[in-house]
């Protein structure tokens, strides 16, 4: 439970931090090292021995994901703004946020 709550507050955090430093240095950049960031404390988290290890990969993980989010999130607002087709690409976009979350607890029971 903490590190669920941990990664949700770090989530909405990081893409405050993420989304001007994106505007900034561009999408690319933002999007590889949040990726790099995602893979290694995934490693981290499923290697660690202790809890506040696990909960401090868990963190970092959250800090990529939500600079691959908002990378992500802003090319496809960068690539559609102005097509007709963007507001279904960007439902579909937001519509996973809400369903794989959702889908992750079952998928990993199986």
């Amino acid at each position: 439970q903490l590190t669920l709550s941990l990664y949700m507050v770090m989530l909405g955090v990081g893409q405050v931090i993420f989304g001007p430093l994106s505007d900034r240095i561009g999408r690319r950049p933002i999007l590889l090292a949040g990726a790099t960031a995602f893979v290694i404390a995934s490693l981290g988290a499923a290697w660690s021995s202790t809890a506040p290890a696990f909960v401090a990969f868990r963190l970092l993980q959250a800090v990529g994901a939500s600079a691959m989010l908002v990378a992500t999130f802003a090319t496809v607002r960068d690539v559609y703004a102005n097509r007709p087709e963007g507001v279904v690409i960007y439902g579909l976009f937001s519509s996973m946020l809400a369903f794989v979350p959702a889908l992750g607890p079952i998928a990993g029971a199986l």
